[in-house]
């Protein structure tokens, strides 16, 4: 054969096996096809076959009366009960009447509510209908009867669906009626008996369902609800009467609105669809409608509700075709890497000064503190606050910027889904497993129906990894795997799991294997119930015994980090063995369990009391004691081997066994004596030892040997505080107080070691290794004063704190714990009446707490509250003077300004209460004055200058606010004025007139308001010296006399009264600036220009033009500077207040400054009175009647000295 005939051929051979292959798929996916459509459409049941429920005394009583006989009342009394089973039209036997609905009236409309919004409500979702409806149909009394063939069961029937629907198909569509189920309502009456069964015949594998009715029949209302096709069985009533209503659950009229569940027709597709001959794949799936959790009980009778519906549906498939029935617990996976990147959001600096009215942006502020903290928090990962601070926001944050995700998904590394069984066992509950079996998703039958919300994904990949157009439902497990979390961006991956269950159904030739070989062994002896081993009984017991003593790192052992998998399968195996060698009376095999897997191997406390017990019962104490001996010895837990003993002792004293007896009540003592390791998980049990055998035997047998063991300090105070708390059990006796002392003393002790430089760890022999932290210490400290054993709090506090000022790496600054625990001790000792607020040993540290909080921390709200507590409970004013001394203060003044200024607030608020002594109120206001001085003393009032009026103003409003709110007032005030006039240069004789115009003379109006507001008069004292010094400067420098030429325009019938007329006509006559524009359309401007003609402003100076560069134009009008000058001086006498006011600042020079103004009067001659002007406020001054002032007016020159 040539080389192309060889090609060819290979190329053909190929292509017939790929078709063979897309074949086997076709006929694969057209099964699973049929399959899913029989679920659909004959299986479609999302709720159980029966339900029971069972109501109170809030259900309605339905007021129901027969035609012919009368009302019935409820509960039913036997009277009426009798009347009614000898009502003449009734019908049925003499036990068993039913009244047809035309007889029945039923008078609460509350009832008919009831059933409708509730009962029916209940039993559509329980039974898994939609849109139904329900409808009376007759009501049943039933009796006892003396007659053995009147007490035979009542039985009743109603058939299927499928068979109602065949039948009603030929009915003329408005007359056709399903009825899905029924509902039986039994009303409140007292009876016993009546038990209902209920049966499928359409399903034989699915287990009958007794029902028994509430033993408080009389006082209750039960519902019993059933899909049809069932068989009911009634048994009977041993006392008393029933009664109940019966309702027909009625799908609409619209059959199709309701799916219709036919089991018999089900089963019969199923067995031609899993037929062999239709080709199957080796394995369909379904996805059953719970989820179950695995577990070694877990097997087929675990299905509930529709689950255990569809099981019986198919069981009679399998059965016919040999088919094996499987079910799964599985775990749907998904993990999808996220690389995004973002701004690290870093906690929010200390908010401004004084809410935004003061030194907000003040650069000093805690400037060395923060710096340092900010270097340290760089290399020391243990002081940055996590970047989130759950998982939830870090999901949040995913899913905001999940657009912006960089990760490439073509790469399987970024990318996986699947599937992984947890748990596979057969209906009996054997585990076992399918040879290559690769289950995917889209295996899985999960239709309508069926679906319980994880993800629905066609096999294989797809461009959108995402899956955002699939309703995926809420994950069972949600978490993020984080590889990096930098500040720049978050990198890791998001893991998803969704539990379900499924269930496979086999074909003969799948390969099926034995599951978990221990599982297998231990389900091999759970189920037997022999007398004798047989050969694979005896095969599982030797497999279990060489299971447990293997090294976990074997194939067959539990994972390495699930140790607690491992214990309870060691549990398991030495239950299930003690089991069989009781059941065998096999004492060898016994023996072989303690030796092996209680002795030699690290499998101690495996054995459980409860079959020791047995094994002591069926093989005697002469081996029992055997036992104990090498279990005592061997075991490590010594609280497991007392319980193990005080179980055989129980079981002695029942059977009178003194031998025993003795022999355990030894053995107890014993390990007592002599404990093994222990650690806080037992000291519940240490404490059950001392309520059993007294406190005084505790002490002088266990504490000893207790003491011997490194433990750490949150045993000894575990111990001291269960055995503090069971008070009661003792009695107040010497025992019981020096046990406590002794404790004590063994708690201070650990907790001193603990507090050591080279012990920052407790020894880890203590399974709960104790790290300092302010918890801690407070639980000491409170039982310490609990138990009246405060002589050792000075000492422990002592410790922390020199812990706390260790320069070594911990979660928080110093002064996070000194708050921390000040904060949670003030609560705990006012919760003590006992205790003294300022006794030892708590002023220390609270003086501590104080002065560490006020030099290293930001000062906020809470903060504040602490220190407050904290001084009031180290001596209060003295505490504070003591702390906030010159250096103290210096050092604040100069690195926290803000905090300083904060703290004098806070403490001129809350330190000290109304009724506080004159001697402590001095003491502070001496404090808090060296605070304000501090405060004035590093404000930098020249840098004022710099900034825009405006905002230079609030900054010294805020500063002169600060000392009114601390409780200095006024004292401060000169110092405060001094230096704004000295910024100035006024008191250099070196006037800074942009200081003067830009600071000082916009000053003026809010200095005065404030003043005003805190009821302090400026007409006085230097605020007076202040208000006249900057006033005369102002019009002596800046508005300095009247240029030749200029006059004061008299604007009042300028324009035609629009509103651009009136702004101009204010420049004119009152306006504070040189110039003045119009940003307006042309047709504006040039109405302008006219009217400036027609007044002949040119003649008062003023000039205007139009400014180009932007559209529309602008109209600029000007007037002399002087003009402005003038009005801003008007403007501040009108600051100052009225006339009278203004006489009581300015004094004598109140005639030349409105002199001058009026332009009459040179700044530096004698001045004249002015007239015609007004202030910006349009209203008139004394002299503003006429251009000329008052000729009268007495000449003076204005002062030169300012103080």
């Amino acid at each position: 054969m040539s080389d192309d005939e060889s090609s060819q051929s290979s190329i053909q051979n190929d292509w017939d096996l790929r078709s063979e292959e897309e074949s086997d798929t076709d006929d694969e996916s057209r099964v699973l096809d049929q399959v899913r459509d029989i679920l659909d459409e004959n299986l479609n049941i999302r709720g159980a076959m029966v339900y029971f429920q069972t109501y109170g005394m809030d259900a309605p009583n339905p007021c129901i009366t027969i035609k012919g006989f009368g009302p019935v009342g409820f509960p039913l009394n036997n009277e009426n009960a009798r009347a009614l089973m000898a009502f003449r039209q009734s019908k049925d036997s003499s036990t068993c009447r039913d009244f047809g609905k035309e007889l029945i009236e039923l008078h609460n409309p509350v009832w008919e509510q009831w059933v409708q919004k509730t009962v029916l409500v209940e039993a559509c979702e329980r039974l898994g209908l939609d849109l139904c409806r329900c409808e009376l149909d007759k009501m049943t009394i039933q009796s006892q009867s003396s007659s053995t063939a009147e007490n035979a069961s009542c039985i009743s029937s109603l058939q299927s669906e499928g068979s109602q629907l065949r039948h009603s198909f030929f009915l003329p569509r408005s007359t056709r009626i399903t009825q899905l189920g029924s509902i039986e309502i039994s009303l409140p009456s007292q009876f016993t008996g009546g038990d209902v069964t209920v049966a499928y015949p359409t399903m034989p594998s699915y287990p009958e369902k007794l029902t028994k009715w509430s033993e408080q029949s009389e006082q209750s209302t039960t519902v019993l609800g059933v899909r049809c096709g069932y068989v009911k069985a009634v048994a009977p009533i041993q006392t008393g009467y029933r009664v109940s209503l019966s309702y027909r659950i009625i799908a609409p009229q619209r059959s199709e609105v309701q799916p219709i569940f036919d089991p018999k027709r089900a089963v019969a597709r199923l067995r031609d669809t899993l037929s062999p001959q239709n080709d199957p794949p080796g394995v369909v799936s379904i996805n059953l409608s719970h989820k179950y959790q695995p577990s070694s009980s877990f097997n087929g009778s675990s299905l509930i509700g529709p689950d255990e519906v569809l099981l019986s549906c198919i069981r009679p498939v399998a059965d016919v075709l040999g088919l094996k029935l499987l079910v799964a617990n599985i775990v749907h996976e998904r993990s999808e890497y996220n690389y995004i990147q973002g701004r690290y959001d870093s906690e929010d600096d200390e908010s401004d000064d004084d809410d935004g009215e003061g030194e907000g942006d003040e650069e000093d502020e805690d400037e060395v503190d923060w710096e340092a903290t900010r270097t340290r928090n760089r290399w020391d990962m243990s002081y940055q606050k996590p970047r989130f601070s759950s998982e939830a926001e870090i999901f949040s944050f995913i899913e905001r910027h999940k657009d912006d995700n960089e990760a490439d998904f073509t790469e399987d590394a970024y990318f996986y889904r699947g599937i992984e069984i947890k748990q596979m066992v057969d209906l009996d509950g054997m585990p076992v497993t399918i040879k290559n079996l690769d289950l995917q998703t889209s295996d899985i039958i999960h239709d309508a129906g069926y679906g319980q919300g994880y993800p629905e994904y066609d096999h294989g990949y797809r461009d959108d990894h995402f899956w955002e157009n699939e309703d995926r439902g809420e994950p069972d497990v949600k978490e993020f795997d984080s590889y990096a979390d930098e500040d720049d961006f978050l990198a890791g991956y998001v893991n998803q799991k969704w539990n379900a269950t499924i269930l496979l159904i086999c074909q003969k030739w799948v390969r099926r294997g034995v599951g978990d070989r221990f599982e297998y062994a231990y389900h091999r002896l759970q189920i037997s119930n022999s007398d004798n081993p047989n050969a694979a009984e005896t095969a599982a017991v030797e497999f279990l015994m060489e299971w447990c003593g293997e090294d976990s790192d074997e194939s067959d052992q539990p994972a390495d980090d699930d140790p607690s998998a491992k214990n309870e399968q060691l549990n398991r195996a030495a239950s299930v063995l003690t089991r069989c060698a009781i059941r065998w009376n096999d004492i060898e095999l016994f023996s072989r369990v303690v030796r092996e897997l209680a002795v030699m191997t690290d499998v101690a406390g495996h054995i459980s009391v409860q079959d020791f017990v047995a094994a002591y019962n069926k093989f005697f104490w002469v081996n029992a004691e055997r036992w104990l001996v090498d279990i005592i010895t061997a075991w490590e837990t010594s609280r497991l081997s007392y319980g193990l003993v005080s179980g055989v002792m129980q079981a002695a004293i029942t059977k009178g066994d003194t031998p025993a007896i003795e022999g355990c009540q030894e053995k107890r003592d014993s390990i007592l004596s002599s404990l093994k390791p222990v650690d806080r998980d037992e000291v519940p049990w240490l404490v059950e030892i001392a309520k059993e055998r007294g406190i005084g035997f505790f002490r002088d047998h266990v504490l000893s040997s207790l003491r011997e063991q490194n433990l750490c300090v949150r045993f000894w105070l575990d111990l001291g505080k269960n055995i503090w708390s069971a008070e009661d059990m003792f009695s107040s006796s010497e025992a019981f107080l020096a046990f406590i002392s002794d404790t004590m003393k063994l708690v201070a002790q650990r907790f001193s070691a603990l507090a050591e430089p080279d012990d920052t760890e407790f020894d880890l022999s203590c399974s709960h290794a104790t790290k300092m932290n302010v918890s801690l210490v407070m639980d000491v400290l409170a039982l310490c004063v609990q138990t009246g054993n405060t002589q050792h709090c000075g000492p422990i506090l002592e410790q922390m704190m020199s812990w706390a000022n260790r320069n070594d790496v911990k979660e928080l600054m110093p002064w996070q714990y000194y708050s921390e625990l000040a904060g949670k001790l003030d609560e705990f000792l006012r919760s003590q009446p006992d205790s003294t607020a300022v006794d030892d040993p708590w002023a220390p540290f609270f003086r501590a707490a104080a002065e560490m909080s006020i030099k290293q921390s930001h000062l906020n709200d809470d903060i504040l509250a602490t220190i407050t507590i904290s001084l009031n409970r180290a001596g209060g004013v003295l505490a504070l003077k003591s702390i906030m001394n010159a250096e103290g203060i210096a050092y604040m003044a100069e690195k926290k300004k803000a905090s300083l200024k904060r703290l004098a607030l806070n403490m001129h608020a809350n330190l000290l209460t109304p009724e506080a002594a004159a001697p402590a109120r001095r003491d502070l206001d001496e404090v808090l004055m060296a605070c304000a001085s501090a405060v004035i003393e590093h404000f930098d009032f020249a840098s004022l200058a710099d900034l825009a009026s405006e905002e230079a103003v609030n900054k010294a409003i805020a500063l002169l606010k600060f000392c009114f709110d601390s409780g200095v007032g006024v004292n401060s005030y000169p110092a405060i004025l001094d230096q704004l006039l000295s910024s100035a240069g006024i008191t250099r004789a070196q006037l800074l007139k942009p200081y003067l115009t830009g600071v000082l003379v916009p000053l003026i109006g809010p200095l005065r308001t404030l003043l005003i507001g805190f009821g302090i008069s400026i007409k006085e004292g230097p605020i007076k010296t202040f208000f006249s010094v900057v006033t005369r400067l102002f019009v002596s420098t800046v508005v300095g006399k009247k240029p030749s030429g200029t006059e004061i325009p008299d604007a009042t019938t300028f324009g035609c009264g629009c509103s651009e007329c009136e702004r101009t006509k204010y420049f004119l006559h009152n306006g504070p600036t040189v110039s003045f524009d119009i940003h307006d359309v042309q047709r504006v401007r040039a109405h302008v220009e006219k009217r400036l003609q027609v007044f002949e402003a040119k003649k008062w100076s003023v000039e205007w033009g139009t400014v180009r560069g932007t559209r529309p134009l602008i109209l600029r009008i000007s007037k002399p500077e002087w003009l402005a000058h003038r009005q801003q001086g008007l403007g501040l006498l009108d600051s100052l207040g009225d006339t009278e006011i203004q006489k009581a600042v300015l004094g004598e020079d109140l005639p030349w400054i409105l002199g001058a103004l009026n332009g009459s009067v040179n700044p530096n001659n004698a001045p004249l009175s002015m007239e015609g002007a007004s202030s910006p406020a349009r209203c008139k001054r004394p002299l503003d009647d006429s251009e000329h002032g008052p000729s009268s007016a007495k000449k003076q020159k204005p002062h030169s000295d300012f103080f």
